[in-house]
């Protein structure tokens, strides 16, 4: 299965430019807290040429927060650790919440600055996917990052497709991390919470994607896949997948989707014939889209929970194989069962 071959590499391709090694910590230091100055001054609106009557700041405004902010992020993701502490820099960023402060000032802005989330997202990518240190265990770090998710999620913009790729791509980093470093899996799986999706966040907003074609929908897919070689290791996550989730129901379900919307028939490109190739799926996407969600469906199989694996062989069964897959297989239609053996059902 491809899923398997995936490798989890965390590099970004907008990494920034590492920092001296022999730099000075508190030169970096003060370097940093410059920066957070200047961003200050337009979020407080101390700076009353780079902000509005109504406390939203001025295209300039935004241009000077976060061109500051991209420099205060490339100085806490090259900084060291201070001997299993937090270093200097990440000590600033959690006393202030300075994060947050950020978040907060963006969501009074995005009305009037819409690429403001995408900015955003893509700055929380760099501090997830670069920094040296363990920054997803300290809520300063966690709250703003989740609210942030929640916001885009439930936004009208998240139609744009580079905000909607860039938000799972912050998802499916911070599922690397916690694939990583099981420390960070409390962080984001709340036993505070009652049933439901606020209790693991980070699943539930990936579960709209497991049928999305193209790139977004591939990254969910492998983001999910991690959560479930995660629940047969950490066995109260198998159980809330299971019990108090809609994944197992949403991926069998989408399976009869997708069979729905392919095509019962398919004209041989040769007398030898017998087997869907890369060239049909190229040139039938809605072939390639349900073949996808049915490689994903046999890897959450091998690798999940035994009550998710368990349950979604149940929903397969009841919900698709019974009802759907099996009247098919009884049609007389010679096409459509040479369909049905071409692509391996």
């Amino acid at each position: 299965m491809s899923w398997f071959k995936r490798g989890s590499d965390r590099k970004s391709p907008e990494s920034p430019a590492p920092a001296h090694a022999d730099t000075d910590p508190n030169t970096c230091l003060e370097v940093f807290q410059n920066h957070w100055k200047q961003a200050l001054a337009v979020i407080s609106c101390q700076d009353k040429k780079s902000s509005l009557s109504n406390g939203r700041a001025t295209p300039d405004g935004v241009a000077t927060v976060l061109s500051n902010l991209e420099h205060m992020v490339t100085l806490l993701v090259n900084e060291d650790d201070d001997g299993g502490l937090p270093g200097p820099i990440l000590k600033c960023v959690l006393s202030t919440e300075l994060l947050e402060s950020f978040c907060d000032w963006c969501a009074l802005n995005v009305p009037v600055h819409e690429k403001l989330r995408l900015q955003q997202l893509r700055l929380f990518e760099l501090i997830i996917s670069q920094s040296k240190q363990l920054l997803l265990v300290h809520k300063p770090v966690i709250k703003p990052l989740l609210k942030l998710l929640i916001a885009v999620s439930d936004s009208q913009e998240i139609n744009n497709g580079e905000l909607e790729f860039k938000l799972v791509l912050v998802l499916h980093q911070i599922c690397i991390c916690i694939s990583q470093q099981s420390l960070i899996l409390e962080s984001f799986f709340s036993t505070d919470t009652d049933h439901g999706p606020a209790r693991f966040l980070i699943f539930s907003l990936l579960i709209p994607y497991i049928h999305r074609e193209g790139p977004v929908g591939q990254r969910a897919r492998d983001a999910l896949l991690l959560i479930m070689t995660l629940s047969a290791r950490h066995p109260h996550i198998g159980q809330y997948i299971a019990n108090n989730s809609d994944f197992c129901p949403v991926l069998a379900t989408g399976l009869s989707g997708l069979y729905s919307s392919l095509p019962r028939r398919l004209t041989p490109p040769s007398d030898d014939w017998h087997a869907i190739t890369r060239e049909d799926c190229i040139r039938i996407p809605d072939l390639q889209m349900f073949l996808n969600s049915l490689q994903f469906s046999n890897a959450v199989i091998q690798v999940a929970h035994p009550l998710v694996r368990d349950q979604l062989i149940h929903f397969i069964y009841s919900g698709f194989l019974v009802p759907v897959l099996a009247p098919a297989l009884h049609q007389v239609s010679e096409d459509h069962v040479t369909f049905l053996f071409a692509v391996g059902l």
